[in-house]
């Protein structure tokens, strides 16, 4: 097991082809879970680790998406893609077991 370091996830969070990624990972959640923010949650995060996400994991997506939209003025789409882009970058989904 490697950790991920510092720069490596900054890399990541800010290459162009992940935060590509995340948008069109954002526009698959949309549309197969429609606007329940709840729902885009839920899918994202089963898509990205493979299982059922914790309702503490689901809550902490939406709370991420409505404080993007809050404090940042995101719109629910970028909110949505950066959720998607902080999945992508999740250690469950880099690192296989």
């Amino acid at each position: 097991f490697s950790p991920v370091q510092p720069t490596q996830a900054l890399g990541l969070l800010n290459s162009e082809f992940m935060n590509r990624q995340a948008e069109i990972f954002a526009a698959r959640v949309r549309e197969e879970a429609g606007h329940d923010l709840e729902r885009q949650i839920r899918l994202g995060l089963y898509l990205v680790t493979s299982r059922e996400p914790t309702k503490a994991e689901i809550k902490r997506g939406i709370r991420l998406v409505e404080s993007l939209k809050a404090e940042e003025q995101a719109s629910p789409e970028v909110a949505l893609k950066y959720f998607c882009l902080m999945a992508l970058n999740l250690n469950e989904m880099i690192y296989l077991d």
